[in-house]
C-alpha cells in the first residue's frame, strides 16, 4: 500500500514537472523577455525536481525494505517448517521408545514368571534330593534322613560326629544350590566335605 502510493506520488510529480515545463516553453513561446514569470517558473521546477527526487529516494528506500521483509519471511518460515519436521521426528521416536519400552515391560514380566516357575522347580528337586523332614522335637530336622542338631535345646555331646557333620555336609550342598537360584549369595565358602567314617 505504501509503495503504492510512493509510485503515485512519483508519477504525479513527473506529470507535473512535464505539464511545468511545456507551461515555461509556452510561457518563453508567447514572451520574448519573460523578466517576472521565468524565475517563478524555474524556482517552481527545480521544486518539482527536488520532490521526484525525495519521491525516488523513498520509493528505493521502500522498496529495500520490503526485501529485506519478504527474506526474513522466507526465513522464518523455513524455521518454522524445519521446527515442525524435528517435531514431527520427535513425536515418532517418542512413540517408538514408548512402543518399546512397553515390550520391554512386558518381556520382563514374562521372565519374571519363567524364573519364578524354575525356581519353584528347582525348588522342588532339591527338597527331593535333599528331603527334610520333621521330628517329634518341634525344633529338630532331619536331612537325607540324617539328624540335624540344636544347639540350643540338645546335647550333642552324646551324637555321633559323623552322622553330625554328613547332616552339615548335606546342609551346605543344599544352601551352595540355592544360593544360585535364589539370587542370594552365600557369605560362607562352600567346599564339599571328604568325610571318613570309622568302621567296627
Amino acid at each position: 500500500m505504501r509503495l503504492s502510493n510512493l509510485d503515485e506520488s512519483i508519477q504525479d510529480a513527473l506529470a507535473t514537472r512535464e505539464e511545468l515545463t511545456s507551461q515555461i516553453n509556452t510561457i518563453l513561446a508567447d514572451n520574448p523577455s519573460p523578466s517576472t514569470s521565468l524565475p517563478v517558473a524555474q524556482e517552481t521546477l527545480t521544486l518539482a525536481n527536488r520532490y521526484v527526487s525525495t519521491s525516488r529516494k523513498l520509493l528505493h528506500h521502500s522498496q529495500h525494505r520490503q526485501s529485506e521483509l519478504k527474506a526474513s519471511i522466507s526465513s522464518r518460515r523455513a524455521a518454522i517448517s524445519s521446527g515442525y519436521t524435528v517435531q514431527s521426528a520427535a513425536e515418532s521416536d517418542v512413540r517408538n521408545a514408548q512402543e518399546h519400552l512397553n515390550n520391554s515391560r512386558t518381556l520382563l514380566t514374562s521372565t519374571g514368571s519363567l524364573i519364578r516357575g524354575q525356581r519353584r522347580r528347582i525348588c522342588e528337586e532339591l527338597i527331593q534330593i535333599f528331603p527334610i523332614e520333621p521330628t517329634p522335637h518341634p525344633l529338630l530336622f532331619t536331612i537325607c534322613g540324617l539328624p540335624l542338631p540344636n544347639t540350643t535345646d540338645d546335647d550333642t555331646s552324646s551324637a555321633d560326629e559323623n552322622v553330625i557333620a554328613a547332616a552339615l555336609g548335606h546342609v551346605a550342598q543344599l544352601v551352595h544350590h540355592l544360593q544360585y537360584y535364589l539370587a542370594v549369595s552365600s557369605s560362607i565358602p562352600h567346599h564339599t566335605p571328604c568325610l571318613a567314617f570309622s568302621h567296627p
